[in-house]
């Protein structure tokens, strides 16, 4: 079973979250660790590596390096935000 980290904006975004809003992205998430690219999940363009899964409103961007799962980004759906944030971040580690 692979491991999974959430980096510290991801995690600062499901905090804010309603409970049952929280606790659906969060069950999703660690999902991944059993199957990290369900059929749902879509690879983005553009960004090596990272792929895109919709939970309801929101929107989990992660990559799946050997091992380990890391959740990049949560936020919500309907904007653009979630590719200008990943833009922001740094995808070298």
């Amino acid at each position: 079973m692979r491991s999974i980290r959430f980096s510290k904006d991801s995690l600062k975004f499901a905090k804010g979250l309603e409970t049952k809003q929280a606790r659906q992205v969060y069950e999703r998430a660690i999902a991944l660790t059993q199957d990290p690219r369900p059929q749902a999940a879509t690879e983005l363009r553009g960004y090596k590596g990272c792929l895109r899964l919709r939970v309801g409103n929101f929107r989990i961007v992660y990559r799946t390096p050997p091992e380990s799962i890391e959740i990049l980004i949560i936020d919500n759906r309907g904007d653009d935000e979630v590719y200008r944030h990943l833009d922001r971040i740094s995808l070298a580690s």
